[in-house]
């Protein structure tokens, strides 16, 4: 190549290289990129660049071609996965740049061109809106006041907001207490918009910005039960943190704990044996606490506090409402214990001596049953039948128990053509376990009957809600269950 300049004749110029993504001079040829930066590339004579990208259902592709215009014009187009147009850029100055959004996940081409000369560039490339894959989130099925999950103040990570869904989530105030809501997400991933209501159903406060993040506030609030709804703008998805806090509660700042409300042995909470803390007993309030112990078990009772803070006191009641042992002392502490218990569901009941309050810790233990076994009816009871199932999501859940004759029935909801993987981890040695996997209706999916260790069951392109049957032959076991579900 070479230019002729008055009075000097013809200057050669030496001509570019091929960059090392040649060939790629059709759609066909198209180099495979993944987002990010690229430099050293060449548009040389006669030459198209064809790059190809794939982008997530939803998401939003941008391309900036970064060159000199004084060195050669460039200009660029953007195809989608049929090299249907989705947009172009055509300026006469410095730099190109290109923007798309796809419904479905597909392959997105990028063509390179110029109309005139030759020119060095760099390519930046990024994809964002990703939302393949979402799965509902261990707080589910929480998608109205009815069935609002019920939470302390605390930092909640991972939550998601998937198609169509809204997230409720309850909690009580005290008087004068000051709420604080932060919702945390990157908006360009989906807009997410949040509420909070007061006891009565009226808005309080407002979260419907378009940028990352929502706060909700309100001050000096009345007593009684408030909600948080996060839902997606325009069916919007994504994952966000939830945090609150709700301060100015008075000395101990204390609000009813998330056990509540379990005031009489009626509404008493139903837990196996295990450490509970960060328990509370506000103004005029009992705790009542539910457990199942087998014959002849030896029943222990811890309650740990600081006495100068509030004294609590407690009383244990055996099957038939009789008092089997109480701890009323005015120090640290109360312990309760029980020898040679007979069988059946007892009671304790925690309250603050002469309306005191305060904080605490729950360790209680059953031990010692005849017949060598030690379990209690596990945490997801009861759902010893299919209408009872559990409704669980993808994750690990340690402790669980078969007793006797027991059933347990786990209901999880599938993604539209997701694959479920179930493992019952146990020793055989134990117990012998069988798993069985069904449809919503009782169709066979699979099956696993083995009498070694441990069950494994699964289902490919399932939808829907699906049940786990898991069950033994009389036996006493204890078993981890590991729910796993990819989706497409």
């Amino acid at each position: 190549m070479s230019v002729i300049i008055n009075g000097c004749g013809q200057i050669p110029i030496d001509e570019l290289d091929e960059d090392m993504y040649e060939d790629n001079d059709t759609f066909q040829d198209a180099s495979a990129l993944l987002p990010g930066s690229y430099s050293d590339l060449t548009r040389t004579t006669n030459d198209d660049d064809w790059y190809v990208v794939d982008v997530c259902e939803g998401g939003t592709i941008d391309v900036d071609i970064l060159f000199s215009h004084a060195q050669g014009d460039i200009n660029a187009w953007l195809y989608d996965e049929a090299v249907l147009y989705l947009d172009g850029a055509l300026t006469s100055s410095d730099n190109e740049s290109l923007s798309g959004t796809v419904s479905s996940a597909q392959r997105v081409y990028i063509n390179v061109f110029s109309f005139s000369g030759e020119a060095e560039y760099g390519l930046n490339i990024s994809v964002t809106g990703c939302l393949t894959g979402l799965e509902p989130d261990r707080l589910e099925d929480n998608d109205s006041l009815e069935t609002a999950e019920r939470l302390m103040p605390n930092i909640y990570d991972n939550l998601t907001i998937t198609e169509d869904d809204e997230d409720w989530i309850i909690f009580d105030v005290c008087e004068g207490g000051d709420i604080t809501v932060n919702v945390n997400f990157t908006d360009t991933d989906g807009d997410i918009d949040a509420y909070l209501y007061d006891p009565s159903g009226s808005v309080l406060s407002r979260g419907t910005t378009s940028s990352d993040n929502e706060v909700l506030a309100h001050l000096n609030a009345s007593a009684g039960q408030y909600a948080i709804r996060v839902y997606g703008y325009n069916g919007a998805q994504n994952t966000y943190d939830l945090s609150f806090t709700v301060s100015d509660c008075g000395p101990l700042g204390l609000m009813p704990d998330r056990l509540e409300e379990n005031d009489t042995r009626e509404t008493g909470e139903l837990l196996t044996p295990n450490r509970y803390s960060n328990l509370n007993i506000t103004e005029g309030d009992e705790d009542w606490i539910l457990f199942d112990v087998c014959e002849g078990a030896t029943i222990t009772v811890d309650l740990y506090f600081t006495d100068a803070d509030g004294d609590i006191d407690a009383y244990l009641y055996g099957p038939t409402d009789f008092t089997v042992d109480s701890s009323t002392t005015s120090s640290d502490n109360e312990q309760l214990t029980v020898d040679d218990a007979t069988a059946g569901q007892y009671a304790l009941k925690v309250y603050g001596f002469i309306g005191d309050e305060n904080t605490y810790d729950l360790v209680f233990s059953v031990e010692g049953c005849d017949g060598g076994g030690d379990l209690s009816p596990d945490r997801l009871e009861e759902n010893d039948t299919r209408e009872t199932a559990e409704l669980l999501t993808p994750n690990l859940y340690n402790n669980l128990n078969l007793i006797g004759d027991d059933e347990d029935w786990i209901a999880v909801d599938v993604c539209e053509s997701g694959n479920l993987t179930v493992d019952v981890l146990f020793s055989h040695a134990e117990g012998d376990i069988d798993v069985g996997l069904s449809t919503s209706t009782g169709g066979y999916i699979d099956g696993s009957l083995s009498s070694t260790d441990n069950e494994q069951v699964g289902g490919t392109n399932l939808s829907g809600r699906v049940h786990i049957r898991i069950h033994g032959y009389g036996d006493d076991v204890s078993y981890d269950l590991r729910i796993t579900m990819i989706c497409p």
